[in-house]
Parts: C-alpha cells; structure tokens; sequence
C-alpha cells in the first residue's frame, strides 16, 4: 500500500480520513468504510496514533459515497 509506505517513511506525517456525508446518505456505511481504511493502513504498518477518524469537510461538498484522506505534519 503506497499511503503507507509513504506515512512509514515520513514519521512526521498524520493522516486524517474524512468522512463527511450529506444527511440525505448514510453515515454509517461512511463510517464503517473509514474505520477499514484505518484497519488497512495499521495492518500496513501506521501506527494507529497517526491517524484520525472524522468530520473535517464540508458535508454540502464532500462528494457522496467518498472518503478522503488529508495529510498533515506535525510541528
């Protein structure tokens, strides 16, 4: 898994994986999907502390049926 790789290889990088979602979804299929993301990239090797599960878009934007992932540093 390249994310992975790429978080290993970069230790000062967090990731957060957003999973906002228009009402009119469903939220839970949203977080069930981000929830194996995480399960993936610990299984890969990201230490579960680099990750964040969460809310951070804008929900009238955020595409349906999509999770994103945002990449930060920490300082």
């Amino acid at each position: 898994m390249g994310v992975a790789r790429y978080i290993r290889e970069n230790p000062s990088l967090r990731i957060a994986i957003d999973s906002s979602m228009d009402a009119s979804r469903n939220q839970d299929l949203s977080d069930r999907r981000s929830r194996s993301i995480r399960d993936a990239l610990i299984k890969a090797g990201v230490p579960s502390e680099s990750i964040q599960i969460g809310a951070y878009g804008d929900k009238k934007v955020m595409p349906n049926s999509r999770i994103a992932l945002l990449v930060s540093t920490i300082n």
